[in-house]
């Protein structure tokens, strides 16, 4: 099983999203966020912070877990995923994207694109409460 993270960042009434450079999926926005490397992060929590700071540039603090979500990896189907997704705020201010980042932009939370990813959909009543 991948295990994977995401952080949900809202100010003001909007949620930061990003658009990624992969070979699947780079049409979504998602979470800022992505897989575990077992041999860098400790626990889920140091992944999304890793993840984070890769994608966006920021750093940002934990409020808390909200929602998990298993489900089957967009790249391979036959592949699980738990994804776990995390209340956080941000402790910098600018937003660097990093060099696979297509889009990032913020979206108020009930409006969001169209064209998000299936499990952030799933997730998203618990991540807007």
């Amino acid at each position: 099983m991948i295990r994977a993270a995401g952080a949900v960042i809202i100010e003001n009434n909007k949620i930061l999203l990003v658009r990624e450079d992969k070979p699947y999926g780079s049409e979504l926005f998602m979470l800022p966020g992505g897989k575990e490397e077992p041999t860098v992060d400790a626990t889920l929590e140091d992944t999304v912070r890793r993840e984070v700071r890769e994608e966006v540039g920021l750093e940002i603090e934990i409020e808390e877990h909200i929602i998990d979500i298993i489900g089957q990896r967009l790249s391979n189907k036959n592949e699980q995923i738990l994804l776990a997704h995390y209340k956080a705020k941000r402790v910098t201010e600018k937003i660097t994207p990093g060099d696979e980042i297509l889009e990032w932009d913020w979206f108020p939370i009930d409006k969001l694109p169209e064209n998000c990813a299936p499990k952030f959909r799933e997730g998203q009543k618990e991540i807007h409460r």
